[in-house]
């Protein structure tokens, strides 16, 4: 009996001494996964340190905003072109294409011609802005001929990826796009049918830029001057991008899918435009929305100040590339401007 007992007692703690072993067991893979967890936590809390730094350069977070509104501008503009497909002025106009030699390379143009036949017509040159093609100011350049003044519209070489013009955008700069129109100029009044003392100039955004510095250096060339939201802003924006110098600036950059070089930066920079404008004291009409987010109104404002004879006509919430009822607004602005300084 006493055996008996003690074999049980045996048994008895046995079993629950392999009960206590089979528990710790259980227990061990779930504290030995305890320091597999925080691994996993530090790394979360060592990321925190790297939002500090892509907070910190506000000047990325503009430089993102600003490319936005540019691409949306552009992309305003493309939307025009594809409204103006819709022709209310079907029939009262003829179109030509031609390639414009620049001693070796070719400038895309369209002849926008009146169907009222007279021996020559008061002519405007249309351009356009910075990633575009005459296609933005061809709702202008339709509106113009069907009111009996010839219109030419071309694409600066370089100055969009659709252009049909030879060059690349890398190379395009304000000063490359002034001598696109200095030779465009000289094509148009050597045509017969041009009246070459009723000259005009209507440019958009990166267009009118061009446009009055042109105007500013060669202002016999033109009657009158009209400008589309001008870029005027582009050289402030490029020193507070390039503090240090427009040579700072990488040899090639990306700015809303369309490459430039660093030589449009150092030409950009080579002038001071407000400085340029003021030799064309003829007429001169800005038309500016007061909710453009790429160049501020107060540009214009102080070219209406800087020219000797300006008027600035302001469109109210309108942006930066004219949309629906702003293109029609801004058209008859124009188209009514020019008619005033026909003879």
């Amino acid at each position: 009996m006493k055996k008996t007992l003690k074999q049980l007692a045996f048994i008895l703690a046995l079993t629950m001494a392999l009960t206590a072993c089979g528990g710790k067991k259980t227990e061990s893979p779930a504290q030995e996964a305890a320091p597999a967890e925080t691994p996993a936590e530090e790394p979360a809390q060592e990321a925190a340190p790297e939002e500090t730094p892509a907070e910190a350069p506000a000047q990325e977070a503009e430089e993102t905003t600003a490319n936005d509104n540019i691409g949306e501008a552009v992309s305003a503009e493309q939307e025009n072109a594809a409204e103006a497909e819709v022709d209310l002025y079907e029939g009262q106009y003829t179109v030509e294409e031609v390639m414009i030699d620049d001693g070796g390379t070719n400038i895309y143009a369209r002849i926008y011609k009146p169907v009222t036949e007279q021996e020559t017509y008061p002519t405007c040159i249309m351009t356009h802005g910075i990633g575009g093609t005459y296609k933005n100011c061809d709702p202008y350049a339709r509106q113009f001929a069907a009111n009996g003044i010839l219109t030419v519209a071309f694409d600066f070489q370089g100055g969009g990826l659709e252009s049909q013009s030879d060059g690349k955008m890398v190379d395009m700069s304000t000063l490359t796009e002034a001598q696109d129109l200095e030779v465009v100029t000289e094509y148009v009044k050597g045509l017969d049918y041009v009246n070459a003392e009723q000259l005009f100039l209507l440019g958009e955004s990166m267009g009118g830029f061009v446009d009055a510095y042109v105007a500013g250096n060669h202002p016999d060339d033109y009657a009158a001057l009209v400008l589309f939201y001008p870029a005027f802003v582009l050289q402030d924006d490029a020193r507070a991008k390039f503090p240090d110098g427009p040579e700072t600036a990488p040899e090639v950059e990306v700015i809303y899918g369309m490459e430039t070089g660093r030589q449009s930066y150092i030409d950009n920079l080579s002038f001071e435009i407000y400085d340029v404008i003021p030799g064309f004291t003829k007429d001169v009409l800005l038309v500016h929305g007061d909710a453009d987010p790429v160049v501020p109104i107060s540009y214009s404002e102080r070219a209406v100040e800087t020219y000797e004879n300006a008027e600035l006509k302001v469109i109210p919430g309108a942006e930066h590339g004219f949309r629906g009822e702003d293109v029609t607004t801004a058209g008859t602005y124009a188209l009514e401007f020019v008619q005033a300084h026909i003879n």
